[in-house]
């Protein structure tokens, strides 16, 4: 499994377009660094940059747990997908 800070892929080019939810997303890490608690969804359809965008914004974070769901109505969702401590 990859590291939730790692770039999507190796080749995985120049992160552009998402700057507003980039930075949406960073102000609720950082409010979560202050003591503040809470859940972030990010949903739409498949292919639009999800898993990146929360890649990117989850890089500078000091630790963090994130996951993903599928679209199936008996799969179970967690949040497995990693966390990291600096």
């Amino acid at each position: 499994m990859a590291h939730p800070g790692a770039a999507a892929g190796a080749d995985a080019g120049p992160f552009v377009g998402r700057g507003a939810e980039l930075a949406a997303l960073r102000r609720r890490i950082a409010a979560a660094g202050a003591g503040g608690g809470g859940l972030v969804l990010v949903a739409g359809p498949a292919g639009i940059g999800k898993t990146r965008t929360v890649e990117e914004a989850v890089r500078p974070a000091p630790a963090v747990l994130w996951g993903r769901a599928v679209d199936d109505p008996g799969a179970h969702c967690g949040l497995t997908r990693g966390s990291r401590r600096v």
